[in-house]
């Protein structure tokens, strides 16, 4: 019988318990990879079963294991630390981007809504515009009309004759 993990061939824990896949696979895991084995079932979604083995007590911890362990753990709850600061500075950055989106978004619609008003008034001012050419195309077409029908007197050799004013 194997006295080690078989979960990885690497491994040299000692098993804790006995894992059974419901395709007949079976083996010995150590407590670390207790959850590697619950982890790999719940991605392929299948069952695993994990059965204590009967009768191994835990190997004492030696008091050098107990010390890497300690140093482990403090080693950990500093680098916790740390990053629960790096996320409020990053969760505060969010905010402020959030923020400054929010503005820029209303910002964008208050523009947006004069760009439409402009476009509008464009259009009716070049509606405008058309209408006063074709007016004006109209009015110079009966001035040329009228400029054919009245004939024009010829001025005499007079240099100070002055046209009559129109009456």
């Amino acid at each position: 019988m194997t006295t080690k993990c078989t979960v990885r061939d690497d491994c040299t824990d000692p098993p804790v318990a006995e894992y059974r896949w419901p395709s007949g696979q079976t083996g010995l895991v150590c407590a670390r990879h207790q959850m590697v084995l619950r982890q790999r079932a719940e991605r392929t979604r299948q069952h695993v079963t994990i059965t204590p083995l009967s009768g191994v007590a835990p190997a004492p911890m030696t008091v050098d294991e107990r010390t890497q362990l300690h140093a482990r753990r403090l080693a950990l709850e500093e680098e916790c630390t740390q990053l629960r600061g790096r996320g409020l500075e990053l969760h505060r950055a969010v905010e402020r981007l959030q923020g400054a989106l929010r503005t820029s978004e209303a910002q964008r619609a208050a523009l947006e809504a004069s760009l439409n008003a402009s476009t509008t008034r464009v259009a009716e001012l070049l509606e405008q515009v058309g209408e006063a050419r074709r007016l004006a195309t109209e009015e110079h077409a009966t001035a040329e009309q009228l400029r054919l029908l009245v004939p024009r007197e010829a001025p005499p050799e007079d240099p100070d004759y002055q046209d009559p004013p129109p009456a």
